[in-house]
């Protein structure tokens, strides 16, 4: 068998080779990686250097750029290589077009972080991620008492090693906003409405104009300086820690980050104007065909029951923990240089870049 693996960078391909390693060893498969390195102009042979090769790969990587008609050079590039399987990072950004016509071809299995915690995790799904997946469409199955005794523990587990309490934060009450990267492939493509944080934020300091609002942008956003001092009834939070927000918030509104899912954790109610693996489950207020929306979280009330559903769909049928991908210590060899590459591209390249 003859596996590929396609990510816009170097760190994505790492964080799916635990998966693309385990897939080949039980097949006796062989394995190519290809970084596309589409950033807008970019110079694409610095992101995959014969030293990054050498000190966390360790194989050969095809590197395919610049980014124009980027589309057309991966379709290329994968017909001549005719592989039986592809592990594809996210694939939205790289059109629909050539992941369709690759299907007609051969199996690909999408990719993606995963949640409670992402890192530790690999979200896969044979028809997309996040609202292009096949669990966003599949309805969510009614658990038992064990499967909740099961989510409740990795629950608490997760939020006890993730909340981080600031003693010096005080306020209760307020309406929670985190704001993503405007490049994000999940804002291009799936929010509809708003396609940068300050129209966001903006719209939603009228909307809810007798409401405080706590915003904290990505960390990875150039932009959060020019955030501040804008809206009256606006606050920029950039040092607290996120789940203490979620905490202490009345509820949360966003676009689709990964956040809207674990402020669920918290019993929040939550408003999403943007499209992603929640749309039609039932468990927030759905806002991106209808702003005015927004206003039905004062009058919604969660249902606990299909809540948890949907939580134990994400947690146990979406994604693998990546530790136990498979028993050939595959996942110690690779997995755990990940943090390193992330660690070298934060001193060698331009963070602003690097969409991990």
């Amino acid at each position: 068998m003859k596996i590929i693996a396609v990510a816009h960078n170097f760190i994505q391909l790492m964080r799916m080779m635990p998966a693309v390693e385990s897939i080949a060893s039980i097949t006796k498969g062989s394995t190519h990686y290809c970084a596309t390195c589409d950033y807008h102009g970019t110079d694409y042979k610095k992101w995959v250097t014969e030293d990054v090769k050498n000190e966390f790969l360790g194989r050969d990587i095809v590197t395919i750029g610049p980014p124009y008609r980027i589309g057309r050079k991966m379709y290329l590039f994968l017909a001549d290589n005719a592989p039986d399987l592809v592990f594809w990072w996210s694939g939205v950004s790289i059109g629909t077009s050539v992941i369709n016509q690759m299907k007609k071809r051969c199996k690909i299995i999408f990719c993606e972080v995963g949640f409670f915690p992402q890192l530790e995790h690999l979200y896969l799904d044979c028809q997309g991620i996040n609202y292009l997946s096949s669990a966003r469409s599949t309805p969510c199955l009614a658990i038992d008492e064990t499967q909740q005794a099961k989510l409740s523990d990795k629950i608490e587990r997760f939020k006890n090693s993730t909340f981080k309490e600031d003693k010096n934060f005080k306020e209760h009450g307020y309406i929670f906003l985190p704001l993503q990267l405007e490049h994000d492939t999940q804002i291009r493509k799936f929010s509809p409405n708003f396609k940068r944080n300050k129209d966001l934020i903006n719209f939603l300091s009228k909307e809810f104009r007798e409401e405080e609002i706590i915003a904290k942008p990505h960390p990875l956003d150039t932009k959060a300086a020019s955030y501040v001092s804008k809206w009256a009834n606006v606050r920029i939070a950039t040092s607290v820690n996120t789940h203490q927000l979620i905490k202490n918030a009345k509820f949360v509104i966003g676009i689709n980050s990964t956040v809207l899912i674990e402020a669920l954790l918290y019993n929040k109610k939550v408003v999403a104007f943007g499209k992603g693996l929640f749309t039609g489950k039932n468990v927030v207020v759905e806002a991106h065909d209808n702003l005015k929306k927004a206003k039905m979280v004062y009058s919604f009330i969660p249902d606990c029951a299909t809540i948890q559903n949907f939580l134990y769909q994400v947690a146990f049928h979406c994604q693998l923990k990546v530790a136990d991908l498979n028993e050939n210590n595959i996942v110690t060899k690779y997995y755990v240089d990940v943090n390193d590459a992330i660690e070298w591209y934060k001193r060698n390249l331009d963070e602003s870049c690097c969409r991990t």
